[in-house]
């Protein structure tokens, strides 16, 4: 599924725990999430934007790509999932990085392996999370990564 999805109004509707996480104190950001799952990459996305982000959504890495290749500018934090049919996480980054895209990059993971993380890290990503995670979880991560000017 190929698909593309742009929040453009916020859910007030959430009945999801999370949404009643505190919103950090940082700036609106330009996210682009990636995952084959699509309930919860939707959810993700939804409690991002319930909290002033943009969030662009992709079922796939080449929907993502497709995008990014268009305009590789247009965003500050890409999160994609590492384990997805067709193209996996680290080849999505590597072709992205190799596009000078310049965001932040996550992976979410649920069967990372010992030395993942340094292959993760190796091809440009910023950080690495354990599934299942929480939308304040990658805001902090944010937050810490930008007031130490990385």
């Amino acid at each position: 599924m190929d698909k593309k999805r742009a929040m453009t109004s916020p859910d007030t509707t959430l009945d999801n725990p999370e949404a009643t996480e505190p919103a950090l104190a940082t700036d609106s950001l330009r996210f682009v999430l990636v995952d084959d799952e699509v309930q919860f990459i939707e959810t993700f996305a939804k409690l991002l934007h319930h909290q002033g982000h943009e969030v662009n959504v992709f079922y796939s890495g080449s929907a993502a790509l497709q995008f990014l290749a268009k305009q590789p500018q247009a965003i500050d934090v890409l999160v994609t999932d590492f384990a997805m049919p067709q193209m996996d996480g680290l080849s999505l980054i590597q072709r992205i990085r190799a596009l000078g895209v310049n965001a932040m990059i996550a992976v979410m993971t649920g069967f990372a392996q010992e030395g993942d993380e340094a292959k993760f890290l190796h091809a440009g990503v910023d950080f690495v999370l354990i599934k299942p995670i929480r939308v304040g979880q990658l805001l902090a991560k944010l937050a810490e990564r930008r007031q130490v000017g990385i």
